[in-house]
C-alpha cells in the first residue's frame, strides 16, 4: 500500500518510502519502531504570518499586473476593524466571504448554525542551549508521527499539538497548568521517535482553536457555498423581536459566502477553495461548487 502511495504521489510533491537505514542517514537521532518511513524531500514547514503577508502581497502585483494589462483600476485593500454584525456590510459590498475559522461561531447570525465542531491545540516552542553542539541539521526532515516535530533552524523546533474537543477558549496564551498538562503529553509522544529531544529545553507553549468539519462518508471535507439563508433568517428574527437593524427592505442584501471547517489541512485546501469560491462569487452561482462542499447545506 505504502509503494503503491509513493508511486502515485505528484510528480511536484514525491514521496519516497525509505527503510531505517536510510531514516537514520536523514536524521541520525531518529528511532524507527519499524523498517520503514515515508519521506518527502521536496516537503517544507510554512510560517503561517509570513505566509499570509506573502499571499497578500502577491494578490496586489496581481492587481496591478491586471490594471496595467486592461486599463482599469483594480485594487486590493487590506482594512482591519471589529465588526459586531454581517449588517454591517448590507451597503458597502457586493458579496461578503466569510472565512473566520473557528471565531465564525462569534457572529450573532451564525451562532449555532453551522455544523462545526472546535479543537484546542496546544504547541510548544522548545530551544537547544548553546553548550550543546547535536544541532538540528538543516538539512534533516520535520517528523510526523504519533505527535509532530518542525524544524525551524538548527536550534529551534516546535512540537504538537494537543487535542482538547469542544473548547471555545480562542485565547493563545496558556496557563502555568494547561502547559504542564501539554508537555507531559507531548514529550514522551516526541522522544520515543527523537530522544534528543531530552537536550532540549522548553522556551514556552502557544494555543490555538480550530474549526473542524463533520465526518462524512467521503471523509472530513471543508464546507463552502453561498448562506445567504441564514443570514436573512436572521434578519427576520431581528424584526421579530424588535431589535434594532439597519436594514432596509429597499436597500440590496450582498450574496454571503462561506468558506470554513478546513480543520488541520488549511494549506491543502486554501488555494483550491479560494478559486472555487472567488468562481461562484463572480458567476453569482453557487451550482459552480462541488456539491461534495455544499452538500452540508441541506441539512441547515
Amino acid at each position: 500500500m505504502y509503494d503503491k502511495s509513493a508511486q502515485d504521489s505528484l510528480s511536484d510533491c514525491k514521496i519516497s518510502y525509505i527503510n531505517s537505514f536510510a531514516a537514520k542517514e536523514l536524521l541520525p537521532e531518529l528511532v524507527l519502531h519499524s523498517d520503514f518511513a515515508l519521506y518527502m524531500p521536496q516537503a517544507v514547514n510554512i510560517h503561517p504570518e509570513r505566509y499570509l503577508k506573502a499571499l497578500f502581497m502577491a494578490c496586489q502585483r496581481k492587481a496591478r499586473d491586471l490594471s496595467a494589462a486592461r486599463s482599469s483600476g483594480i485594487q486590493v485593500s487590506f482594512h482591519k476593524r471589529n465588526v459586531g454584525s454581517l449588517l454591517e456590510f448590507s451597503e458597502e459590498y457586493d458579496a461578503v466571504i466569510i472565512c473566520l475559522g473557528a471565531k465564525v461561531g462569534l457572529l450573532p447570525e451564525l451562532v449555532g448554525k453551522l455544523p462545526l465542531s472546535t479543537c484546542k491545540g496546544i504547541v510548544a516552542h522548545l530551544e537547544l542551549p548553546t553548550a550543546n553542539r547535536e544541532i538540528y541539521n538543516n538539512e534533516s526532515p520535520s517528523i510526523l508521527s504519533s505527535a509532530w516535530l518542525a524544524a525551524q533552524g538548527p536550534r529551534k523546533i516546535l512540537i504538537g499539538a494537543t487535542k482538547e474537543w469542544g473548547s471555545f477558549n480562542t485565547s493563545c496564551d496558556v496557563s502555568i497548568e494547561e502547559a504542564s498538562l501539554a508537555l507531559k503529553e507531548l514529550l514522551p509522544k516526541i522522544s520515543t521517535v527523537y530522544p534528543a529531544v531530552k537536550n532540549w529545553m522548553v522556551l514556552g507553549t502557544r494555543a490555538g482553536l480550530r474549526a473542524m468539519p463533520p465526518r462524512t462518508s467521503l471523509g472530513a471535507l471543508p464546507l463552502i457555498g453561498c448562506i445567504d439563508n441564514l443570514v436573512l433568517e436572521s434578519m427576520q428574527k431581528d424584526k421579530l423581536f424588535g431589535k434594532r437593524n439597519t436594514y432596509s427592505s429597499q436597500k440590496v442584501i450582498p450574496r454571503y459566502w462561506f468558506v470554513g471547517g478546513l480543520g488541520s489541512r488549511g494549506l491543502i485546501y486554501h488555494g483550491l477553495l479560494g478559486k472555487l469560491i472567488a468562481k461562484a462569487v463572480a458567476s453569482g452561482n453557487q451550482d459552480v461548487l462541488p456539491s461534495e462542499l455544499t452538500s452540508w447545506m441541506l441539512s441547515c
